[in-house]
């Protein structure tokens, strides 16, 4: 299954990343690995990271 992914500007911290798949075509916001809705990042580097650790099934719990 291929997927693909975005970034893309939100009007809260910045950034927000978007998959898209073959089944169901449209862009939609991925959901996080900590539970939450939400997947807004301050900065485009940080956005490429989940999108990194997204496509690794990496969870990170903690960084600093």
């Amino acid at each position: 299954m291929k997927i693909k992914y975005r970034v893309v500007r939100d009007n809260y911290a910045g950034y927000e990343v978007q998959s898209w798949r073959w089944w169901f075509p449209f862009w939609v916001m991925c959901h996080g690995f900590d539970g939450y809705i939400t997947n807004t990042h301050i900065s485009l580097e940080k956005a490429k990271e989940f999108i990194t650790n997204k496509k690794n099934n990496k969870k990170v719990l903690y960084k600093e």
